[in-house]
């Protein structure tokens, strides 16, 4: 049912029939998370459930798993980080109902009648990344930190100072 998961499908129908849908999609084809992971490598494995609230109204549950490459912000090298996220989503259709957030959910745009799963993945897979990916030891941070760190314990009394001549010029006076 992986293929699902790219396909425009209808939402109202879905959580009528209480649909589950599982599968993967290559961080290659979300072009968001794409954008700002370090390598496109790896997948996004997801777990949809849709159903409907007593009162009727659509509601999707989901969990989503992955392993990516992250650049750490550090050491500008790349690293590991396993992302997981659950949610619940109020599906709704227009902008109007998006600010009325009920049963404590929030609330997703689906448009018109038709959502494509890869989509909503996209978008909690975003908000579950870190703000600053970094790694979680310092320790762990790869050669940048490590000349940064011996070069601040060296001292920097032979580091080249490119504006010590106006030290020269303003003493001429």
């Amino acid at each position: 049912m992986a293929a699902a998961l790219q396909d425009q499908l209808d939402w109202q129908t879905l959580a009528m029939r209480a649909a589950r849908i599982q599968g993967s999609i290559p961080i290659a084809n979300l072009p968001r998370v794409a954008d700002v992971v370090g390598s496109v490598g790896g997948e996004v494995t997801a777990d949809l459930r849709f159903s409907r609230l007593d009162n009727g109204q659509p509601v999707v549950t989901g969990h989503i798993e992955a392993d990516l490459e992250l650049v750490c912000q550090r050491c500008l090298e790349i690293f590991h980080r396993d992302i997981g996220s659950d949610f619940e989503l109020l599906l709704v259709q227009t902008d109007g109902e998006m600010g009325f957030e009920r049963e404590g959910l929030e609330s997703w745009l689906a448009d018109d009648e038709r959502l494509k799963p890869a989509d909503l993945i996209e978008d909690e897979l975003l908000l579950a990344l870190p703000d600053v990916p970094v790694h979680e030891k310092t320790a762990d941070c790869g050669r940048l930190v490590n000349r940064i760190a011996t070069y601040s314990a060296h001292g920097v009394e032979d580091a080249y100072r490119p504006f010590d001549v106006l030290k020269d010029l303003k003493t001429q006076d």
